[in-house]
């Protein structure tokens, strides 16, 4: 700890030396001048009286005029000024406390700041941002008085302004006088209710100090401190009177004692009430800020940091060690209670500070410090003047009045420690007839309320720094650091850097708001993979706004209304697709697929652009049919394929489908020219491809306990004839990642994937039939590979429906095996191999076929899997002789037309 302090010194101590010289100058001013003022004494006592009266106005009034001059000087409006006009604008205009419309997501932390301004611009014709201005004018005067009457209530007679000058010039007060933050405010309201403490007498004095500092905590809610320490004064104020009425032998005053710890409790009431609404409102206690800005997580070195550059870097340590020390001197009742309340809210609201982590803007956590301070140190040289220690109390004067005298610790918009002075980030250009910010925030809020939004444009956006562009544009608008989205802001910390800025939103997240623009510098610079980067690019430089965005998702109907828009420029994605699937014969279908999945969220799911998406998935090796998705799907599942066309007739109807599938049993043997050999073994020679084709098969399995029976060699030469007769194969290949490659369709308002595999046995596994990561083969299966696989089809490919075709093997345990499939993710179980388990059972909603039988053989059946309106309607099942499989788990059979029909809601 002694070494972090001494290095966080040793980087200080340079910035504060150059003000010294002025420090001491001042002070030492200050203190020739009070000691000739005692000297003659004598002489000014025989003025008249009004002098002093007009020497105090003349200091408060001069140091108003000058304070203001400086205030104006810096006069600036922050960028989170906007959030909470956002929300007041929203309030008044009936939409509730509420960032986008819809979503109750407390993303302000000043609730009576923000609920007043939207009650003023709702009765008046003042705009948020003149509002705001306005208040924090007043504030900033406002304070200055209470300083002053708080001082004068405090010395009594013979007071002159010390605190009250040195507030209107203090480098922080002066900062916050305008901004539109509230933090001025919330320093008006701390010295008022120091002011209504010191002075509380009875239950009403008590009530209306609980009710001022009630009203800090309700601007504020870290300045719930602020009501805590006043509450421990009242209590042990209170508690003392007890203690001393008991040791005097009074009785006790239980009744005063009660008026005023009740006075004082009474305006809790009100933010009870407060609670229960937000609690019902938002459903949080503490604001959706505290999240997203990592209160929870406490920060204590850079919150050690922001203090030291505060209370050291602005001088303000010399009035808050002068007040600690006069606040342990014995006084009168107004006194003690001053310095009690002073030296609980420096010690609490300090570490509070220091544990959130402070905040990115200079000073703005404990400007409502500052007025106390003042107040304190002031007291303490009246003090010592009173006791006569005049040189001592002219020592005291003289250095409070040199820490008027601070060091520029910013220059211009740079930023120490993670810290900045945010005057300089948003000065103030105009203030009549509306307040303009030399800001590129403003410029493209009104950009995106004139050009965009007045064309009838609603894109939804992403950005951080939220406020301008919020609040001039009116669009919805997710904060990439979710200060006002409760996804973001409830994420995890991560690295900690600037504070407030950690927070990210995560790609799918944004994806599923439906954000179309989004702000690159808004931690998204890698929201696209890097060869599309240049390509989604949209530029505003033409129209006055060099402020990067990109195209989050490519709507064509929004984008053609934005290239309306003088100054707009982007990327014609409809042609540069078009010069894609114009080279598709030379691109790899490796990269197709890897490019296809992203071109889904850009643009298909977007588009209606069904030309296209066919050419790129067939190139990818994925699409095998499509259908429109307002008609009905069917994919028939055909069972084993031995010998097509056994003693059975099919019946009427069976082949009748968008996509036929089946197992094949037999493959084609390695060498060649001993073809009656593979007849009599009961092999498919090359007549049974062409029964195949013949029938109009489009897709077979080859994960089976028989796939391998010619080695390696025997699956690549039946995929190679496979091939010529254009059928599709899945569930083996040259290695395990070919062999998991899933065949897609699209029809009935679906996108269907279709997996093969086969379940592992140990005398299969120790011949090596099993596709690797190397090593060719079957596709044997492992539960959570298959949910591996299962998950990257929905997330990449947009799957919506899994049917998964295995092959059970000679082992028992099916249920338990087809429960775990389920588990596993698959939407439907075609199973074969099932020796003689004609059985259909539904487990937890998915429907599993246990064997289908041998195509055209005696209890074979034909599997009508028909899909519409974005779901799988029903299975038609149809034997080619005797009952139709058993069902299990209550499902029931519906005859229609000679087909046995299971629906699914």
């Amino acid at each position: 700890m002694i070494e972090y302090w001494t290095t966080l010194l040793k980087d200080l101590l340079p910035l504060v030396a150059p003000s010294l010289p002025g420090v001491a100058a001042l002070a030492v001013s200050t203190v020739v001048v009070l000691l000739l003022v005692h000297r003659f004494r004598e002489r000014l006592r025989a003025l008249p009286a009004w002098t002093r009266t007009a020497l105090v106005f003349g200091v408060l009034l001069g140091s108003l005029v000058v304070g203001y001059q400086l205030v104006w000087d810096r006069l600036s409006m922050f960028d989170d000024a906007f959030i909470s006009y956002r929300y007041s604008k929203n309030f008044a205009d009936g939409l509730g406390l509420v960032w986008n419309p819809g979503e109750r997501v407390e993303g302000y932390t000043n609730f009576l700041w923000t609920l007043l301004i939207g009650l003023l611009i709702r009765f008046t014709p003042w705009e948020a941002p003149g509002v705001g201005l306005v208040l924090c004018l007043l504030s900033y005067g406002a304070t200055v008085g209470v300083i002053a009457l708080l001082g004068r209530r405090l010395v009594g007679p013979g007071w002159l302004p010390i605190a009250a000058p040195l507030f209107a010039l203090n480098s922080v007060a002066v900062a916050y006088g305008s901004t539109g933050m509230e933090t001025g405010f919330c320093a008006l309201l701390v010295v008022l209710g120091a002011l209504a403490l010191v002075r509380a007498e009875g239950f009403r004095g008590h009530a209306l100090a609980g009710l001022v500092l009630i009203a800090a905590a309700l601007t504020r809610p870290d300045h719930g401190i602020y009501y805590a320490v006043g509450a421990a004064v009242v209590g042990g104020e209170q508690l003392l009177e007890l203690v001393r009425a008991r040791r005097r032998g009074d009785p006790l005053p239980w009744r005063d004692v009660g008026r005023c710890v009740l006075g004082y409790s009474a305006p809790f009431a009100v933010y009870a009430l407060y609670v229960a609404w937000k609690l019902d409102y938002y459903g949080y206690l503490l604001p959706n800020t505290y999240y997203a800005k990592g209160a929870h997580e406490p920060w204590w070195d850079q919150g050690y940091i922001y203090l030291a550059l505060f209370w050291i870097g602005s001088h303000a340590w010399i009035p808050a060690l002068m007040a600690a020390i006069g606040a342990f001197w014995p006084g009168d009742r107004p006194t003690v209670r001053f310095g009690a309340f002073v030296v609980g809210s420096l010690v609490l609201f300090d570490l509070y500070v220091a544990k959130v982590g402070g905040d990115y803007m200079h000073g703005r956590f404990v400007l409502s410090l500052v007025p106390l301070v003042l107040v304190g140190a002031e007291l303490l040289v009246f003090r010592l003047a009173a006791r006569r220690r005049r040189v001592l109390a002219a020592v005291a004067a003289g250095l409070l009045v040199g820490t008027a005298w601070t060091p520029e610790l910013f220059v211009g918009r740079n930023n120490r420690w993670e810290i900045v002075d945010e005057n300089a980030l948003y000065p103030v250009s105009q203030v009549w007839p509306e307040i303009r910010v030399d800001r590129v925030h403003d410029k493209l809020g009104r950009f995106l309320r004139d050009e965009v939004r007045g064309r009838g444009l609603e894109p939804v956006l992403c950005t951080g720094s939220i406020g301008m562009v919020g609040y001039y544009s009116g669009l919805q608008l997710i904060d990439a650091r979710g200060l006002t989205d409760e996804t973001v802001g409830h994420g995890p910390v991560g690295t900690r850097s600037k504070p407030g800025h950690e927070k990210k939103a995560k790609r799918a997240y944004l994806q599923s708001r439906g954000v179309q623009l989004i702000r690159r510098k808004s931690g998204q610079q890698h929201f696209h993979p890097e060869r599309f980067r240049r390509m989604t690019r949209i530029s505003f430089k033409g129209a006055g706004i060099r402020d990067p965005w990109q195209i989050a998702r490519y709507d064509k109907e929004l984008m053609e209304g934005l290239r309306q828009i003088p100054g707009v420029e982007f990327q014609d994605f409809d042609r540069w697709l078009d010069g894609y699937v114009a080279d598709l014969v030379e691109k790899d279908p490796d990269q197709v697929a890897e490019d296809l999945a992203w071109f889904r969220t850009y643009w298909f799911e977007h588009n209606d652009d069904p030309v296209r998406l066919t050419a790129l998935e067939r190139r990818a090796e994925g699409l095998l049919a499509s259908g429109a998705p307002g008609q009905e799907f069917v994919v028939v599942s055909l069972g084993d394929l031995m010998e097509p066309g056994g003693d059975a007739e099919l019946p009427e109807g069976a082949l009748a489908g968008d996509v036929l599938m089946g197992n094949l049993e037999r493959v084609h043997p390695a060498a060649a020219g001993d073809s009656l050999r593979i007849v009599q073994r009961g092999t498919a020679p090359e007549s049974g491809f062409r029964a195949l084709e013949a029938m109009g098969v489009d897709l077979v399995s080859l994960a089976n306990d028989h796939a391998m029976d010619y080695g390696l060699a025997g699956v690549t030469g039946t995929i190679g004839r496979l091939e010529r007769r254009g059928i599709a194969w899945m569930g083996a290949g040259d290695d395990r990642l070919e062999a998991r490659r899933a065949k897609l369709l699209a029809g009935g308002g679906l996108r269907v994937a279709v997996l093969a595999t086969c379940r592992r046995q140990s005398d299969l596994r120790d011949r090596g039939w099993y596709a690797t990561r190397k090593r060719g083969g079957v596709w044997g299966l492992r539960p959570d590979e298959l949910a591996d696989t299962v998950e990257r089809l929905r997330e990449r490919r947009s799957i919506d429906f899994v049917i998964v075709s295995v092959d059970w093997g000679t082992a028992g345990g099916r249920a338990a095996m087809a429960r775990r499939l389920v588990e596993a993710g698959v939407d439907l179980v075609d199973g074969h191999g099932g020796a003689g388990e004609p059985a259909v059972e539904l487990i937890d909603g998915v429907p599993v076929l246990y064997d289908l039988g041998r195509l055209g053989h005696p209890g074979s059946t034909v599997a009508r899997y028909v899909f519409a309106g974005g779901r799988l309607d029903r299975i038609e099942l149809l034997p080619a002789e005797g009952e139709p499989p058993e069902l299990r788990g209550g499902l029931e059979y519906e005859l229609r037309d000679g087909r046995y029909v299971l629906e699914f809601d």
